[in-house]
This record gives structure tokens, sequence and C-alpha cells, in this order.
């Protein structure tokens, strides 16, 4: 299991069993972990190459990833590479695309006499993971793909927001990744990693108007992007990186119309530099130039730059197991 903890909470972040020895190559894991959908989902935070998620990973599952309860079933194949396929049954809590919670809401906003719609809880379970893997090695290059693809009913309730709405509908994610590590020698190599990402949802929008009138829209949205990072492991304690990441598509029709809210071509470059002073800890100091913020009203949306310095401290203590590939 992996625990968080901070000064006013404590959060199992994983807690799962998973078997060794079943027969035709199979393996069975259940409990709370991060779904095996893409190459970065699965890996705490310690493990990825730069501080920080990329855009589209952010904007898709949020601060914590694709996190749930559930059960995977793997399967690796008896071939001359390495090829696993697994497949996922998920509770589908994750509030960024899936949930499980219905609602209720009024014909009419305030008016307690009004007719009421009531829009029932998800069935369990709510989410379905399909991923294939497969890697090899060319002499001293590793590559490392992978096709994933996500589906699941959607439940989204801002009804106390300051603009109420609510959303129903049904969501399908893909995702391809590639990671491809030419090694230079005991302690260099070189690493190239990257994915895309692409979500749309189907689904019912509920929203009140001008009037405190209950409107239910069909509505439909597409986004989609990637990000690609270089890292250089120059030394037997230092590495260096390059990343962009971009949202390049975010697409949302109000029957069947598309209604341009969102800036497309949302983008962002990072470097970074970090050392390890042991195999238990690293310091790294990154750099973001982030042009995927905006402000304004839809239809008059202004790019804003920004500019972050980041400076990260990890430590490991105790027994901690080798990272995957």
């Amino acid at each position: 299991g992996v625990f968080h903890l901070a000064e006013n909470s404590f959060e199992i972040e994983e807690a799962y069993f998973k078997t060794r020895s079943l027969p035709y190559n199979l393996s069975v894991k259940g409990g709370k972990f991060y779904s095996d959908f893409g190459r970065l989902n699965k890996q705490h935070h310690h493990e990825w190459n730069f501080a920080d998620a990329p855009l589209i990973y952010r904007s898709i599952f949020g601060e914590h990833n694709l996190l749930e309860k559930g059960v995977q079933l793997t399967w690796l194949a008896p071939t001359p590479f390495y090829l696993m396929t697994g497949f996922e049954v998920l509770q589908g809590d994750n509030e960024n695309n899936f949930n499980r919670e219905g609602f209720e809401l009024k014909r009419k906003w305030g008016d307690p006499d009004s007719e009421t719609i009531k829009i029932d809880d998800t069935k369990k379970p709510n989410l379905y993971v399909f991923f294939i893997k497969p890697s090899f090695d060319i002499g001293n290059t590793s590559v490392l793909a992978g096709l994933s693809y996500a589906q699941g009913k959607t439940r989204i309730n801002h009804l106390e927001d300051e603009e109420p709405h609510a959303l129903t509908g049904d969501t399908k994610i893909y995702g391809l990744d590639l990671t491809i590590r030419h090694t230079l020698d005991s302690y260099r190599y070189l690493l190239l990693q990257s994915e895309y990402i692409y979500r749309k949802f189907d689904g019912t929008k509920y929203y009140y108007d001008e009037n405190n009138e209950l409107k239910t829209p069909k509505l439909g949205k597409k986004q989609g992007g990637f990000y690609v990072e270089g890292i250089f492991k120059f030394d037997q304690r230092w590495r260096a990186g390059l990343r962009y990441d971009l949202i390049n598509k975010n697409d949302i029709l109000v029957n069947g119309v598309k209604n341009r809210r969102i800036p497309d071509n949302l983008y962002r470059y990072s470097v970074m530099i970090d050392f390890l002073p042991s195999e238990f800890s690293r310091i790294r100091l990154q750099y973001n130039y982030d042009k995927s913020l905006f402000t304004g009203k839809p239809g008059s949306f202004q790019r804003k730059p920004n500019h972050e310095v980041i400076l990260q401290l990890n430590f490991a203590i105790g027994p901690h197991g080798a990272h995957g590939f």
C-alpha cells in the first residue's frame, strides 16, 4: 500500500493485492490502484521526469490521475517480445470524467413548487479500461509502446456553482504512448517519451436561462493533446530534460453546433535539471513557460503567459522497490 500523510489528513493512495503465480501467464490485481491507462498515469509523482503532470493529463484526469477502486486482469503473451494486454473493471469515481452520483434539479430555479427532475446514480461498475503494451529491444535501444481505451458513464453536478449546471452522458478516452530509451553506457542514457490522449463526451447539459427556466440541450465535447519529453542522463548523478506539451483540441458542440468557448492550442515549455545525492534522494530545478492560461469571457479570451520556477526535493525512506521501465 501507499499512504499520504498531511497535517490534517491521512489518505490511502493505493492499497491492493496482486497475484504472482496464476496459470497461462495471467495476473489479477484488486483494490485501490492507479489504472494502467497510458504511460504516466500509473507512476507515482516521485517517478516522473518532471515535477508536474503534462497539461493534457491535468485537464483530462485531474490532480490524482485515474486512481480507482476495482479489479485488473492482465495476460503476458507467449511471444518472442514483451506483449501485455489488460482489462480493468473500476468504480469510475474520477470527478473530471465519470462520477456515479446522480442529482435532482427543478424545472424552475429557486421555485420549491416546480417539477423535480431526478437523475439516477450510475450502476456499478461504471468504468472499463483496456490496454495493450508491446516492448522490444534493438541493440542498446529499448522501445515501449501502448494503446489504451477507457469508457464510462458521466454524472457532473455543479448545481451549487455561481452559474448552476450539470451534465449526464458517456465519456470515452483514447490513449497512445511511446517510450524509447537508448543506453550509452552503464550510467548514461537518452530517453524520449510521448503520449497523445483524446477525450470524447456525448450527453446532455442542464442549465438555467435568464428566466430561471431549465434548459436541456445535447452537449458534445472533444478534447485532445499530447506531450513529448527528452531526458539526457549525462553523468552518474545528473540528468537534464526538455518537455513540450500542448492541448490542441477544445471543441464544444451544443445541439450539434460548435460553440467556441475555450481556446485551442494551449501550450507549455519546460526545462529541468536534477541531481541525485544518493539513490534515495533527488534535487530538481525546473522552469515552465506556460501559455495555457487565459483571461476574459467566452469570445474575448486573452492569453496570459506564466513563468514558473519549481525547486523539488524527493526523499525515499526505508525499503523501496525498483521502478519499472
